[in-house]
């Protein structure tokens, strides 16, 4: 992951389930705005600096092309909260940035094991996305191998990862069961187990960051996951305060373009789910992101959001 998007997801967690809400859903895509239009949206830079927000490629563009020159690079396998490197991880590494929803490795995927120095050698297409799998393992089947929360993997995917240059480095970030329960013991908020956590930003055409956006996930059937204000364990969307600091009060993404949503419900046929980026263009609210994605149970996906693409979803809102 950049270094624009290293955060702890401690962090990430206190902003998701600082205020974790709960009730019914009605159908529909419904996207509410809340009491007031947003602001416009606006981009910066991935060190916080403003810069020209540039839509240009919404539903022009397509996903970076898969005939790039070969390129061989290397995954360091790191633990997401506290950057350690890590060893002895099994990661999945598929070529053509689709993770099945059995998290098997079949095809073009290819399975390696990190060596004491954290490396999996890798090979790909320059430029062309890529995903990952970190299996977590199965604390229900095997509760001895979870008896150390901070050095128990939970399952870990990230989706459109650019193909690094030839001998370049890119982490593979595992999420730590302490990591994800973390915050809830803290709080006193809980996760409920069995649904899956998101986390990303949402990207311009020119990869600067958005402020101004609104997440909203939506159900493989078309309806909209609502988080209104009541429980402990329901759905919730949360924000960051331009600093990579949770604000739990903020009903945007900030100068860091990152997002989250926590508690969301897992299809039990391994389904997408779709990921949408709201805001204010010229005074009306619209859908600029648009990416599908799969979620696990008591798991973490990550993806950072570009806008939306002319071969991307076709189930997108708008």
């Amino acid at each position: 992951m950049q270094t624009w998007m290293k955060l702890s997801l401690t962090s990430l967690a206190v902003a998701l389930l600082l205020a974790a809400c709960g009730g019914e859903d009605p159908p529909g895509n419904t996207v509410d705005a809340g009491p007031e239009m947003l602001d416009p949206v606006a981009a910066y830079t991935r060190e916080g600096v403003a810069a020209t927000l540039d839509l240009s490629c919404q539903g022009v563009a397509t996903a970076p092309p898969t005939d790039g020159a070969a390129t061989s690079f290397t995954l360091l396998t790191k633990d997401y909260q506290t950057g350690d490197s890590l060893t002895n991880i099994g990661i999945n590494f598929y070529p053509d940035n689709d993770v099945p929803a059995d998290l098997s490795c079949a095809g073009s995927c290819v399975s390696g094991t990190s060596a004491a120095n954290s490396q999996i050698p890798a090979t790909g297409n320059l430029g062309a996305w890529f995903a990952y799998h970190a299996p977590g393992r199965d604390c229900d089947a095997m509760p001895t191998l979870c008896s150390n929360a901070a050095t128990t993997p939970v399952t870990t995917v990230q989706y459109n990862i650019p193909v690094p240059a030839e001998a370049e480095t890119h982490n593979a970030n595992v999420v730590s069961l302490a990591t994800l329960n973390l915050i809830p013991s803290v709080l006193g908020v809980s996760r409920q187990g069995g649904t899956g956590l998101i986390a990303g930003a949402f990207l311009d055409c020119q990869e600067h960051v958005l402020s101004n956006m609104q997440v909203r996930v939506y159900r493989p059937d078309g309806t909209f996951i609502v988080a209104p204000p009541a429980a402990h364990t329901s759905p919730a969307y949360r924000y960051f305060d331009g600093n990579n600091n949770p604000d739990a009060t903020q009903k945007h993404t900030n100068e860091d373009g990152l997002f989250g949503a926590l508690n969301m419900p897992v299809p039990t046929d391994g389904a997408e789910i779709r990921i949408e980026g709201w805001g204010n263009v010229d005074g009306e609210l619209h859908m600029i992101s648009c990416e599908n994605a799969r979620i696990f149970a008591d798991g973490v996906t990550i993806m950072n959001v570009r806008p939306d693409r002319a071969d991307g979803p076709s189930n997108c809102s708008e």
